[in-house]
């Protein structure tokens, strides 16, 4: 799956600057992190955010961001590894219908039609 250019150069300049480092998050030890979701828990309360929050929202919101920004559906589901796409669908929000951008969106798919 693609990344954004910004993540990819400062991925570049970490391996420069940890050449032996082969984890991007790894434990205190040097070994994979396999505590993400306790620690989103502890930032999640130090924020003092409320509801539930999990690390399956990371997904379904990376998802709705390139969905939105026009990604289709068939590239997304590629990139999330789903084999249906009716999976993919489900991770997508629906759009906001009295947001400015929908209505652009809208305007725009029947400027042609002289409406």
């Amino acid at each position: 799956m693609p990344i954004p250019d910004a993540l990819l150069k400062a991925l570049e300049i970490r391996a420069l600057q940890h050449p032996n480092d082969r984890l991007i998050f790894p434990n205190g030890g040097g070994k994979p992190n396999g505590h993400f979701l306790r620690d989103l828990d502890g930032i999640v309360r130090r924020a003092g955010l409320r509801g539930k929050y999990g690390l399956h929202k990371f997904r379904k919101s990376f998802a709705t961001m390139h969905h939105g920004n026009g990604v289709d559906a068939r590239t997304i589901q590629d990139w999330l590894g789903h084999s249906d796409l009716a999976t993919t669908l489900n991770y997508l929000a629906v759009a906001d219908l009295k947001s400015e951008r929908t209505r652009k969106q809208v305007n725009g798919t029947f400027s042609g039609m002289g409406l």
